[in-house]
């Protein structure tokens, strides 16, 4: 009920270590069951995502094989995938964070590169109507000053986000829209609104694909933002927005946020990450575990009243 009351867009879970978590074996039917409810309850889906190279969502068979082996495998996946749900999931996150933010398995540029055209006409091939998302995350880019990505660091320069794109684009990479996922709740809206002119400029629809701040404090070791490590995606973002983190601050962010997407034609989606307690990142969702809505839903629907009537 909140969430088909608000949202009609969801992003449905394909993580390798879910879908293959053995080598040859493939499991959809979690994935079945979410698109059932989805298409039940005029939802459009999308998936997420045919390659992520981070650690914690590889399984271990994966580990100890040469690029041309896994580069094969997720033209495999994406084709196998991709072309079970067509007509059904037409939206897709073709690759995810490749600018080496998570590349556990110690790609080099020039392939991170090519693993993005493999997965990008692969999945044009296998449903040549779906729009194909190259998903990128930390858009400020911190990690890059730093020399570090998210297993610690690094001694080659790592490559931006804009930089990633910017290549692609002289590659010639076949890809429908640029993914942004916003987690920085203390960047000024001025610096948000001035950022998403960067990554407007490549003349593409943009999806805001991830994004949360929090509503004050978690209970108890839940709570991964204050305790969160000052170089991980979450403790490169986190501090106060002109005050401590509430409920009221929280809804005031999503409500200025999404007024100025509102307002950018180029935004063509938006994905708030959580939806219920717990999540990826503590209390930003927009309920409590006991489904108990924080102020942000009431606000965010309200806003959607006034903007779209309905």
């Amino acid at each position: 009920k909140y969430f088909t009351e608000l949202f009609n867009f969801a992003t449905l879970p394909f993580y390798y270590y879910q879908v293959v978590p053995e080598e040859g074996i493939f499991d959809y039917a979690r994935r079945d069951e979410i698109l059932e409810w989805c298409e039940s309850n005029g939802i459009k889906a999308k998936g997420h995502p045919l390659w992520f190279g981070h650690g914690g969502v590889n399984p271990k068979w994966m580990y100890g094989r040469s690029y041309k082996e896994l580069s094969r495998f997720a033209q495999e996946y994406i084709r196998k995938t991709v072309t079970r749900y067509r007509g059904r999931i037409d939206v897709w996150d073709s690759i995810n964070e490749p600018h080496d933010w998570a590349n556990c398995f110690d790609f080099t540029q020039d392939e991170l590169m090519d693993l993005a055209r493999i997965c990008c006409e692969t999945v044009r091939e296998s449903n040549p109507e779906a729009t194909s998302i190259i998903n990128v995350c930390l858009p400020f880019a911190e990690y890059v000053a730093g020399k570090f990505v998210c297993y610690g660091p690094v001694f080659e320069q790592p490559v931006s986000p804009l930089a990633f794109f910017e290549r692609a684009m002289e590659k010639g990479i076949d890809f429908d829209a640029v993914g942004v996922q916003l987690y920085f709740p203390a960047r000024d809206m001025v610096a948000v609104s001035l950022l998403l002119n960067e990554y407007a400029r490549f003349g593409k629809p943009v999806h805001i694909t991830e994004m949360g701040v929090p509503s004050g404090p978690a209970r108890g070791e839940r709570d991964n933002v204050e305790s969160a490590d000052p170089q991980s995606q979450i403790g490169l973002t986190k501090g106060i927005w002109h005050a401590p983190w509430d409920e009221h601050v929280q809804a005031d962010w999503v409500e200025q946020f999404y007024t100025i997407a509102a307002a950018r034609l180029e935004i063509k989606a938006i994905t708030w990450w959580d939806f219920q307690d717990p999540g990826f990142m503590k209390t930003s969702p927009f309920l409590f575990e006991d489904f108990i809505p924080r102020e942000m839903y009431f606000r965010l629907k309200a806003l959607k009243k006034r903007i779209m009537g309905s």
